[in-house]
């Protein structure tokens, strides 16, 4: 749904159908303008005397206004509508708009085909957010019906001029098209043919190259058999006489911005940057262990305290994919889990070098997998892993979340290695309730552990693809799971009837309390063609009760939140890029069709889309991680691209880093600790974790923005001893190391 749109409501919800506008018609040709009256059926007529609806209207003047416009020089005829001419179908072109701006009128040339008056059809209509061309043909924004004169009409531009200017409030796809409703002779929108067909193929969105065609021709009729509706693109051979419609928008831009709050760093072919040059993984970690984050992303980054990173060869890692970072023997150095493929496990040697240790520790994720000759015995796809203590014994044991074989559909199951210490892991999956029967596992895309539940304890939740359910792995504190998706909205929507329920396609999901209430709240992104969203779930904000009710119940705010629908939802990473104590959200678009969303935390679980001013745009992203890695007090992004953060008024900040005590105690990484900080505006909670969104993991320092307050008191909960470090009062700027034996540094 689309959201209100502010400081002028003029878009109503999606939910409901629009009203299409009354709008005057006015007829511009020789650099002439006339206006016209509204007749009741809103066809203008420039000899009705009569009417005074429109009297005194200055006339308009288009040089007051931008164009908005492909390179059109002529009309040459009407473009074949890929159909018999008796069939209704629509045409339209899409505009990317770049900027906030409002559209004041849309002009037309029509090829008028009959003298006979017949009406013709023209209307802009909002995206329906398909990663290829769709849009919303039954809720148009506005729409016109003029009867047209073949003498006067007929290779004219027609002005068309908006009674309520529509105002769009952030970039957005934006369509002009006709109806064509299968009568003879009904006049049809013109065509520029003399066009450059590769031009067809580019989005006029995004980067160069990215599709799909900006025009195409959708029969108005049901789908095939897979679901797709029978559209056919420009470019593609299909059309006869094919070019760019003739229409051109008058827009007014607004709220511009000179500089945006995120500027590009990654390197390119003539920018070094800060050396990094965009992944689809990507996870913070400090392996030096000297207060600056390095990062691993299918090679090892170390940061070099100036805003760049350098690799460090000969480090020991030999292998690439998804990472997780966790101190898994407690001997102070981190250690790394490389997912994907070969799912490699590198003990922390120090200052960034590591040796390999997967052999030793028993990890071993082979099991039955058919890829096309039957089940073989083999290592499986492992999209995610992550580190969590799952059994309060103080050392940190590693879920793999496992996907499936795609030409197959054959689906693998999750592993639970139990940490035994000594560098050995043994498989727990089965004791922990967790097992599945080959075969019947789920296409896991994330993994994402939080305690939800406030018991003390980490639950883990794994974002599952497929129209699966997702699996809600409620920690019972016994060293036993219950996976309560099952009728609950963690698990998704449910869809369809017994034995053939439908949820969703999750990819990424992530924990962060969005409402400062004192518990985890969860995004879970979602890939939701629009074909099937009658029966898949959409991206999900839950938000969560237990400060309420004293339970962990969810409900899906996404819609009151004001989150923007588009098919291809990834991987979502929350981050307080602003500093003013709310949590933002950030996620990534996997298809290259459609961008990467930035939304600001506006309080009381409403956002509002800042991706333009932020300039945080990605076409076809896939993970996503935030981390203050220059150190001056902001959270940076990294993923396809590097967003360094200048946004340029921020509110105070502190840094906390919290150390557990080991064996017995809490692991030393001190993952599922948490963090409570308090000022005048309330508390924040941080609760340290090693995954987030798909593939990715979050660094285990954690950031806190202050708003206007100078300073703040800062509390420090270890789960496994109960052990609550008071800090006291900290200031604005601070960086703090805090251990579970109450030793407190700063940095």
């Amino acid at each position: 749904m689309y959201p209100e749109l502010e400081p002028r409501q003029v878009v109503p919800p999606r939910a409901s159908l629009r009203a299409p506008h009354r709008a005057l018609l006015v007829l511009w040709a020789a650099m002439s303008v006339s206006l016209a009256g509204c007749q009741a059926d809103g066809q203008s007529d420039s000899n009705d005397e009569g009417d005074e609806q429109d009297a005194g209207a200055p006339p308009f003047d288009p040089s007051a206004y931008e164009l908005l416009t492909y390179d059109l020089s002529e009309k040459d005829g009407s473009m074949d509508r890929g159909t018999d001419d008796a069939e209704n179908v629509v045409h339209a072109a899409r505009f990317w708009t770049e900027t906030p701006l409002t559209v004041y009128a849309v002009e037309a040339m029509f090829n008028v085909r009959s003298d006979d008056d017949l009406p013709a059809h023209l209307a802009l209509y909002p995206d329906n957010g398909h990663n290829f061309f769709d849009f919303l043909r039954d809720a148009p924004y506005v729409e016109w019906e003029p009867e047209l004169d073949k003498d006067e009409d007929d290779d004219e531009w027609l002005l068309f001029v908006l009674d309520e200017p529509l105002v769009l409030d952030y970039p957005q796809l934006l369509y002009v098209g006709s109806h064509y409703r299968g009568e003879p002779g009904q006049p049809v929108l013109g065509v520029d043919a003399e066009v450059d067909i590769d031009t067809f193929l580019v989005s006029h969105m995004g980067e160069e190259g990215a599709y799909p065609p900006h025009l195409a021709v959708y029969p108005d009729r049901g789908t095939d058999s897979g679901g797709f509706e029978t559209v056919t693109f420009a470019g593609s051979g299909q059309l006869w006489n094919e070019g760019d419609l003739m229409v051109r928008l008058y827009v007014q831009r607004h709220d511009l911005v000179d500089e945006t709050w995120f500027l590009e760093g990654q390197a390119t072919e003539t920018e070094p940057g800060a050396g990094l040059t965009g992944s689809g993984s990507v996870a913070w970690g400090d392996c030096n262990d000297d207060g600056w984050v390095d990062l691993f992303d299918g090679s090892l980054w170390v940061n070099q305290q100036d805003g760049t990173f350098a690799g460090h060869p000969e480090n020991g890692i030999d292998a690439s994919g998804p990472a997780t970072w966790g101190d898994y023997d407690n001997d102070g150095n981190v250690d790394l889990f490389v997912a994907g493929g070969a799912d490699q496990l590198f003990r922390g040697l120090g200052d960034c070098y590591f040796e390999n240790a997967t052999v030793v520790s028993g990890i071993d994720d082979t099991q039955p997998f058919d890829t096309g000759d039957g089940p073989v015995e083999q290592n499986v796809p492992t999209p995610a892993a992550a580190w969590a203590d799952v059994n309060g014994d103080g050392l940190l044991d590693l879920l793999q979340t496992n996907y499936e074989y795609w030409d197959t559909g054959d689906q693998s199951v999750d592993m639970l290695w139990i940490n035994l210490g000594d560098g050995l892991f043994t498989d727990g999956t089965e004791s922990a309730g967790m097992s599945l029967s080959q075969g019947g596992g789920r296409p896991g895309r994330g993994v994402a552990p939080a305690d939800w539940d406030n018991d003390g304890d980490m639950d883990l939740y794994v974002s599952n693809y497929r129209l699966k359910r997702n699996f809600a792995w409620l920690n019972e504190g016994d060293g036993t799971f219950n996976d309560i998706g099952n009728g609950s909205i963690l698990g998704g929507g449910e869809h369809g009837s017994f034995p053939n329920f439908y949820y969703g396609h999750t990819i990424g999901s992530v924990w962060g309390d969005v409402d400062n209430d004192d518990d985890l709240d969860l995004f879970a992104a979602n890939l939701a063609h629009p074909r099937f969203i009658s029966f898949s779930d959409k991206s999900m904000f839950l938000q969560n009760q237990l400060s309420e009710t004293g339970e962990p119940d969810f409900v899906d705010r996404r819609d009151e939140a004001g989150m923007l629908y588009q098919e291809t939802d990834s991987s979502p990473v929350f981050l307080d890029f602003d500093n003013d104590g709310l949590l933002d959200l950030f996620y990534t678009a996997t298809y290259a069709g459609r961008p990467s969303y930035l939304y600001r935390n506006q309080g009381d679980f409403e956002f509002k889309m800042v991706s333009y001013p932020a300039g945080t745009w990605i076409w076809g992203g896939w993970g996503v991680a935030a981390a203050d890695f220059d150190n001056d007090g902001d959270v940076d992004l990294y993923g396809q691209k590097l967003f360094v953060n200048h946004y340029p008024d921020p509110g105070g900040w502190i840094s906390v880093q919290a150390i557990g005590g080991g064996e017995g105690m809490t692991n030393r990484s001190a993952i599922g600790a948490r963090m409570r900080l308090t000022t005048t505006s309330g508390t924040q909670l941080r609760e340290i974790t090693s995954g987030v969104g798909t593939g990715c993991a979050p660094p285990l320092v954690q950031h806190f923005g202050l708003g206007d307050a100078d300073s703040a008191t800062l509390q420090v909960e270890f789960p496994n001893s109960g052990t609550i470090i008071e800090v006291g009062t900290v200031s604005s700027g601070q960086r703090w190391v805090v251990h579970e034996d109450g030793t407190i540094n700063s940095r």
